[in-house]
């Protein structure tokens, strides 16, 4: 039988539109390297989270970024990420979470210890500044979440290794229409004391998986 230009199209177009539904919400990737420092590898990428590392040799540490999916509007997932006194509650090995001074509506001075496994307990001060959306109930708003260590504002403690070299942020971005999250994680930090190089990385990746999979149960159950 002889078929018909039209509906061959037409069928087409639905096969189409199928596979897309089968798809991730959106295609996952490791954003452009800054210029001067070496390009990301991956290090482990799944259906709805990519994650890859690159070292910085101008401060001796490795960074880290994750490309992930949320599916909650980036105001949702913002609210749930930047709570930072919540974060013992549910985020991995976070021990303490405490905000010490508010500078302004959009930056706070806070103060957290990490009890990562193997090794004895990590605590930093953290300078994070928030940037929100003009228009928050933009469908195309986008959210930030900006942190520094500033490891000299408070004194050290006994029986905690004080980390130095910290700094990284969280990307809010809507997709899906803003029905859902393209939560980007970059991180760059020293854990200081004398950890081997491959106990880092591993446990860093692993706790990067279970962040993700932390915020994505905290939201969805707010």
């Amino acid at each position: 039988m002889r078929s018909h230009p039209r509906l061959v199209r037409l069928l087409a177009a639905s096969a189409l539109a199928v596979t897309a539904l089968c798809l991730p919400v959106s295609r996952l990737r490791a954003d452009e390297p800054r210029s001067g420092v070496g390009a990301w590898t991956e290090a482990e990428r799944s259906r709805d989270l990519v994650i890859s590392y690159r070292d910085d040799p101008t401060v001796h540490a490795r960074a880290y970024q994750a490309v992930g999916e949320v599916r909650a509007p980036p105001r949702d997932v913002f609210n749930v990420v930047t709570n930072v006194a919540e974060h013992p509650r549910f985020m991995p090995f976070i021990k303490e979470s405490t905000i010490v001074r508010r500078v302004s509506a959009d930056e706070t001075i806070v103060y957290q210890v990490v009890s990562p496994p193997f090794v004895s307990d990590r605590d930093a001060y953290f300078d994070i500044t928030v940037t929100t959306p003009a228009s928050p109930a933009s469908p195309t708003a986008v959210w930030k979440s900006v942190w520094t260590a500033v490891p000299d504002f408070g004194p050290e403690r006994s029986g905690r290794v004080r980390m130095r070299v910290a700094e990284g942020s969280w990307l809010f971005e809507p997709i899906a229409g803003g029905t859902w999250t393209r939560l980007t994680y970059t991180s760059l930090a020293s854990v200081g004391g004398n950890v081997p190089e491959w106990m880092t990385h591993s446990s860093s990746v692993s706790v990067v998986q279970k962040m993700y999979t932390a915020i994505r149960a905290r939201v969805a159950a707010r």
